[in-house]
């Protein structure tokens, strides 16, 4: 690890995490993982929720906190993201030339207040995260986006993308291509691989993520019904939190398809511990998400030696390579087909662990934090 205890910049940086839902977004979790760096070279403020705050302790406990939404419950997002977004423009705060505005996502309760404090202090840097491109059938989402973008697009001083899809899109658009850097996210290997995970429930596959329309989660269910035709006694395990409406939804469909012994919804884990330890006692790790900017607990996944399923998005082949095994994008017959042949087959199991061992060792945080603390300028 990095490591500079003086904090000899006197830098400051102020992050807005004023998008975080629930349970645990890549971004959130990069972002996190990024601040044990980041904190040891500039003191850092993260502008966010009481649930945000919560998530960050659990990371990074030599934060600084400014709670604009004291509220322990998540409930309508639009009402919610526009309180979060126009209190944070309210805020008492002093920033000298060369501090930091950093936005941690682009979305708007996060992009807006940083936006707004740059407008007022031309001399602060502004960094800002883009993940991915939310595709036009998102309508809200796709344009609110594209209002952070153009807000982006004025003064952001440096943008960090996570793939090369997302750069050329942001060109296309009209953002300054000298402003935009691709740094690959990271997760912490040493963490997540040198420790000894307790004994759990050995499940045939288990899907870990938020519990949206997006990540493939209503898709899930359709083709363990498929799975569940060729192999009875096979058991997921789903991992997450959602809405409340989602869950029951995904609840009624388990029952329509009578999976109630064959699918277990194990809800959101209270550490990470929990959770790497049923990917790690999986024989498969099944990820059906109609869009992603990296796919981070794709990584934790083959950092753990799980092999890992799932639709054939572009940027998965940027990043992973051939040590994932791809389905065409909504094929639910095709995704369990695989899922059927490779439970059948330990020594192909065996095979893709190795590979996806061997590619997930150019993703640690620290070559990230590096590479991000050099961009800013702070080594």
């Amino acid at each position: 690890m990095l490591n500079n205890k003086n904090k000899q910049s006197n830098k400051k940086i102020l992050a807005f995490m004023n998008a975080y839902t629930s349970g645990k977004g890549g971004g959130d979790v990069i972002f996190l993982e990024l601040c044990k760096y980041l904190d040891q070279y500039a003191e850092i403020t993260v502008i966010t929720s009481w649930l945000g705050k919560k998530l960050a302790l659990e990371y990074c406990d030599s934060l600084n906190f400014i709670i604009i939404d004291k509220r322990k419950y998540f409930k309508n997002i639009i009402s919610t993201y526009l309180f979060r977004g126009i209190k944070a423009l309210f805020l008492k705060i002093k920033l000298r030339s060369g501090d930091f505005l950093y936005g941690t996502s682009d979305f708007l309760p996060d992009v807006l207040p940083a936006f707004f404090y740059k407008l007022c202090n031309k001399k602060v840097i502004w960094i800002q995260k883009i993940y991915h491109i939310i595709p036009t059938n998102r309508k809200i989402s796709f344009l609110a986006q594209n209002l952070s973008f153009f807000l982006i697009k004025l003064l952001t001083d440096k943008i960090i993308v996570i793939n090369k899809d997302v750069k050329e899109y942001l060109i296309k658009k009209g953002f300054d291509g000298k402003k935009i850097e691709i740094i690959y996210p990271g997760i912490n290997l040493n963490n997540i691989q040198n420790k000894k995970y307790k004994g759990c429930t050995n499940y045939d596959a288990v899907f870990v993520g938020r519990l949206v329309e997006s990540k493939g989660i209503y898709d899930l269910i359709e083709i363990w019904s498929l799975v569940y035709k060729e192999i009875n006694n096979a058991k997921l395990a789903i991992m997450g939190s959602g809405d409340t409406e989602i869950i029951n939804k995904l609840i009624k469909l388990i029952k329509a398809k009578n999976l109630e012994n064959n699918i277990d919804m194990l809800g959101y884990a209270k550490n990470n511990d929990e959770v790497y330890s049923i990917i790690q006692s999986s024989k498969l790790f099944v990820f059906p998400s109609h869009e992603e900017g990296f796919g981070l607990s794709i990584a934790e996944a083959m950092a753990l030696g799980t092999h890992v399923v799932a639709y054939n998005l572009d940027v998965y082949k940027e990043i992973y390579g051939n040590s994932i095994t791809y389905i065409e994008l909504l094929n639910i017959a095709q995704f369990a087909d695989k899922i059927v042949k490779l439970l059948n087959d330990e020594k192909l199991l065996a095979h893709y662990s190795k590979l996806g061992l061997e590619m997930v060792r150019r993703y640690d945080i620290s070559n990230s934090a590096k590479e991000e603390l050099s961009i800013m300028g702070l080594i």
